[in-house]
């Protein structure tokens, strides 16, 4: 039953992540964190 409810709250995570990316502000915030994703990825680009 805890592996269930858990599961239900990740659901409920990833609505609202998908919901804001569908926002323009969300996409803003994603791009962002994907060029510091990237950016500590390869630190000996920059």
């Amino acid at each position: 039953m805890r592996n269930a409810h858990r599961r239900e709250i990740w659901r409920g995570k990833l609505k609202k992540l998908d919901n804001l990316e569908m926002s323009t502000l969300g996409h803003g915030i994603w791009e962002e964190k994907l060029k510091i994703m990237e950016n500590e990825k390869n630190p000996l680009d920059h």
